[in-house]
C-alpha cells in the first residue's frame, strides 16, 4: 500500500505554482494600468504575457497529472510485483 499523500495546500510545488500565477497577474495588471491606452505595441506585449502564463500553467497541469498516473502505475505493480517502489 502506498504512503498517504499531501494535501495540495501543504505541496510545496502547489505554493510555487500559486506564487508563480499571482506575480504573473500583478505583472499584468500593472502592465494593463501602465498602458491603459492601449496601443499596438503594448497589446502584443500583455497577449505575449498572457501565452506565457497559460503555457506554465498548463504544464504545471500536464505535469502533475504525469506523476499521478506514475505514482498509480507504480502502485499497481507494486501490488502485482511486491517489489516496486514509486520513485517519489
Amino acid at each position: 500500500m502506498a504512503p498517504p499523500r499531501e494535501p495540495a495546500l501543504q505541496s510545496k510545488k502547489f505554493w510555487a505554482f500559486l506564487i508563480s500565477t499571482f506575480g504573473w497577474d500583478l505583472l499584468i495588471g500593472w502592465a494593463i494600468y501602465r498602458w491603459l491606452p492601449l496601443t499596438e505595441w503594448s497589446t502584443l506585449i500583455l497577449f505575449g504575457m498572457v501565452m506565457v502564463q497559460g503555457i506554465v500553467a498548463i504544464g504545471f497541469i500536464v505535469g502533475q497529472a504525469g506523476l499521478e498516473v506514475l505514482a498509480h502505475l507504480f502502485e499497481v505493480l507494486g501490488d502485482i510485483f511486491g517489489k516496486v517502489k514509486p520513485p517519489v
